[in-house]
């Protein structure tokens, strides 16, 4: 588990067969740590969160733009998450992916509000800005370039719903989940896709690496 997560941990002496919990689904896996057995329930949220802690983190990283931001971020989404098993139950039409990541989604809404704001005060205070440097360090330019999904940080140049869209396409989401993160039909999450990799091939089409990036998302 990251360092940056801190979540209660109970010692007992009894330990779950990992084996066992390992071969479950997400929707039971977060029944077990929800509402399961009490010597289950801490391995079955350590499963989740291995499982989507990754995910989570970039998904942050790409809507804070700063790896700090999204450190702080991803800790309070799996709290949250944790807050909030004791009242998940499986839905027909909607994975627990979606569910987990339009928890996320909230609570990075909130991190992106705190620091508008913070950058407001800064605005409004001379010495404030003096110390204020908005531009990416260069841990943050590296974290955004591994891999070759450098795109992320072309994301800021799209309107703010088709910029929703691919970020939670980059988690790794498909249609029908990005559409029930926020709160739109599978059609308009299509139109929304479609006008942001147009944009974007737009903004730097005489660059082929960009091209071949374009493509890449939108196969995700």
């Amino acid at each position: 588990m990251p360092h940056w997560v801190r979540l209660p941990v109970c010692r007992r002496s009894a330990q779950p067969d990992d084996a066992a919990l390992g071969s479950l689904s997400d929707a039971e896996l977060a029944l077990r740590a929800g509402n399961g057995p009490e010597i289950e329930r801490d391995r079955a949220f350590d499963l989740l969160f291995h499982r989507y802690v990754d995910a989570v983190h970039g998904y942050a990283f790409r809507r804070l733009g700063s790896r700090e931001a999204a450190e702080d971020a991803t800790s309070d989404v799996f709290h949250a998450i944790a807050r909030a098993l004791p009242c998940y139950r499986p839905r027909p039409d909607a994975s627990f992916r979606s569910w987990l990541f339009a928890i996320a989604h909230n609570v990075i809404v909130d991190h992106r509000a705190r620091q508008q704001r913070d950058r407001d005060v800064r605005r409004l205070d001379p010495l404030a800005a003096e110390l204020f440097d908005p531009a990416p360090s260069p841990a943050d330019l590296a974290a955004a370039a591994d891999e070759g999904r450098w795109i992320r940080s072309l994301l800021v140049v799209l309107p703010s719903r088709e910029r929703q869209v691919l970020e939670l396409d980059l988690a790794g989401l498909k249609t029908a989940e990005i559409a029930d993160v926020l709160g739109l039909s599978s059609g308009a999450v299509h139109t929304a896709r479609s006008r942001a990799l147009a944009h974007l091939r737009a903004y730097l089409a005489a660059d082929p690496a960009t091209t071949e990036a374009l493509h890449a998302t939108a196969a995700s």
